[in-house]
């Protein structure tokens, strides 16, 4: 499984076993592992799906007999939505806990929540279109989801290899043939809703590059590209109520309920902010942590962006209002 952040634990038991948890997260799920004086002990993994049912957020569980035969459990949980932790247990009595006192059941929580909210929705005679319209949702955006993975990486690899200014320009190269590619497949969406957005930006971004020849003015670019992207966003989000890039972005989220106009507050806010970070990376270090840090680092720190905002991102029964909303201007104008 590829993983975007590994959480790392180790503690000794009183028998003088040394023991360590490994608990990966990425896009496609969560794995841990328990190691006991370098070997493996047990595994647990969950896979990520459509909804948030209990076989997605609940604990993972890491039994294992030792050479004594005591029997040594550890679990691994979230103690807060960004948090993760563990707890281990010999024969019953705790023995380490990562977080003192603190429960691992904060995504099992928002599990039990989302379970019990999907239950009452389906009481009171509403149909529950959120899986299949999800998993279509992925079905149709996954290849453009893929495409702008792969950019990122044709820029990371040529960028390592030769200069900034010859990878902004293979980026936008590569960006063009995709539109050019995009024409004689039309079954298939590479580009996705916010196609012409992003072929515009890395335009920019390219002629930014090629204009300036410094590779330290082509680090700040991220910074400047970050706060022409913010003010888009933000003025899409203010004047016309998320109507263009939030309704267009809400399209790669796999997330009912999404507000298009707070989405779009939201990823200007992240926009800004991301600007700001890039410009202390490339002022603090050097060109080689920056393009890693350009390259992964900024990506995650985007995710615990967003996950932070999409509390307030989300307004429960928003879907359903809109569609009774579509619903209602379509008798409307059947009448007429």
């Amino acid at each position: 499984m590829f993983s975007l952040w590994t959480y790392k634990f180790d503690f000794t038991l009183a028998t003088g076993e040394v023991c360590d948890v490994h608990f990966k997260t990425g896009l496609t799920g969560m794995q841990s592992t328990l190691f006991v004086n370098g070997e493996t002990c047990a595994s647990d993994e969950t896979r990520i799906t459509m909804s948030l049912g209990p076989e997605v957020t609940r604990q993972h569980s890491l039994p294992c007999v030792m050479a004594s035969g005591a029997e040594l459990h550890v679990s691994v949980g979230y103690v807060t939505s960004l948090k993760a932790g563990i707890v281990a247990t010999l024969d019953g009595e705790t023995v380490f806990e990562s977080h003192s006192g603190r429960s691992l059941d904060k995504l099992s929580a928002l599990g039990e929540k989302w379970t019990e909210e999907r239950a009452q929705a389906l009481g009171s005679g509403q149909t529950d279109v959120y899986a299949p319209s999800q998993k279509a949702k992925f079905k149709r955006n996954w290849p453009s989801l893929a495409v702008d993975i792969g950019l990122g990486f044709v820029f990371f690899f040529v960028a390592k290899y030769t200069d900034l200014t010859t990878a902004a320009i293979w980026g936008a190269v590569a960006g063009l043939g995709l539109v050019v590619v995009q024409q004689f497949v039309k079954k298939v969406d590479l580009l996705g809703g916010l196609a012409l957005f992003g072929i515009v930006m890395m335009m920019i971004s390219a002629a930014y590059a090629f204009v300036l020849q410094d590779e330290y003015l082509i680090q700040m670019r991220t910074t400047v590209m970050g706060v022409l992207g913010a003010t888009l966003y933000l003025a899409d989000g203010l004047i016309l109520r998320g109507r263009y890039l939030g309704e267009r972005t809400a399209r790669y989220m796999f997330i009912p309920d999404i507000v298009p106009q707070r989405l779009s507050l939201a990823l200007g806010a992240m926009s800004l902010l991301m600007a700001i970070l890039n410009y202390g990376v490339v002022r603090l270090v050097s060109k080689d942590i920056w393009l890693y840090y350009t390259t992964f680092g900024d990506f995650l720190v985007a995710v615990i962006l967003l996950s932070v905002a999409m509390s307030w991102v989300t307004v429960r029964g928003y879907d359903a209002q809109q569609a009774g909303a579509d619903d209602t201007t379509a008798l409307d104008q059947g009448d007429q």
